[in-house]
C-alpha cells in the first residue's frame, strides 16, 4: 500500500437507517423471540439467491429453534435493526456487510466468490469474527456446520467486540490527515 494512502474504515451514517420491514407479529416480537436469529443476505450488488440464501434456508428448514431472516439486497436493511439481535449473518462476503457486522459485533459465515469477497472472507477468518467457507456455492451442510460452530463458540462474538473497540473513528482520522497536510 502506498505510504500516502490510509485506511480508516467505513464512513459513519449521519442518522440511523430504520428499515421498513414488515416483521411477522411485529418487529418487537421478532427481537424478543426465543429462537436463534440467523440472517442471510446475498448483498446488494452481486444478487444471487442460490448463494448463500437457498443453501441456508435448506440447512435450517426443519429446525424449530432457529428463525432464518432473509435480506434481499435492500441497502440499510441489516444495519441497525436486525444485526444486534442475530447470532450470525450468512453472507456472500461483501465489504458493506462485513463492516456492518463489525459495528454490530455480529459474527458471520461467508460463502462468496468474485469481486472483493475472497479478500473480505480471509479478513473475517484472520480476525476470528467469522468462518470462510471458501466457496461461492456452499452446500446446506457446510452452512449449517459453520453456523452451529459460531453459535456454540463464543470466541467469534468476543473477537467481534474486540475488533469494534479497535476501529478507527473515520471522521477524526480524516481531520488529523487534513491538519497534517495543512501544517497544523
Amino acid at each position: 500500500m502506498q505510504p500516502t494512502l490510509y485506511f480508516v474504515g467505513d464512513y459513519p451514517r449521519a442518522t440511523v437507517i430504520r428499515s421498513r420491514i414488515l416483521w411477522p407479529g411485529g418487529r418487537r416480537s421478532l427481537i424478543n423471540a426465543t429462537k436463534k436469529i440467523i440472517t442471510v443476505s446475498q448483498g446488494s450488488v452481486a444478487a444471487n439467491f442460490n448463494s448463500p440464501i437457498i443453501p441456508a434456508m435448506i440447512a435450517f428448514k426443519v429446525r424449530s429453534d432457529v428463525l432464518v431472516v432473509v435480506a434481499l439486497g435492500k441497502k440499510g436493511l441489516l444495519c441497525h435493526d436486525l444485526l444486534p439481535h442475530c447470532k450470525v449473518l450468512v453472507t456472500n462476503g461483501g465489504y458493506g456487510a462485513f463492516q456492518h457486522t463489525i459495528s454490530n459485533r455480529t459474527p458471520l459465515v461467508i460463502a462468496g466468490a468474485g469481486e472483493e469477497k475472497p479478500e473480505v472472507a480471509a479478513r473475517a477468518k484472520w480476525v476470528d469474527i467469522g468462518i470462510n467457507l471458501r466457496t461461492g456455492s456452499p452446500k446446506p451442510e457446510e452452512v449449517r456446520t459453520a453456523v452451529e460452530e459460531i453459535v456454540n463458540n463464543g470466541k467469534y462474538r468476543v473477537s467481534g467486540s474486540e475488533l469494534e473497540e479497535e476501529r478507527y473513528n473515520p471522521i477524526e482520522e480524516v481531520r488529523k490527515s487534513i491538519d497534517e497536510l495543512a501544517g497544523g
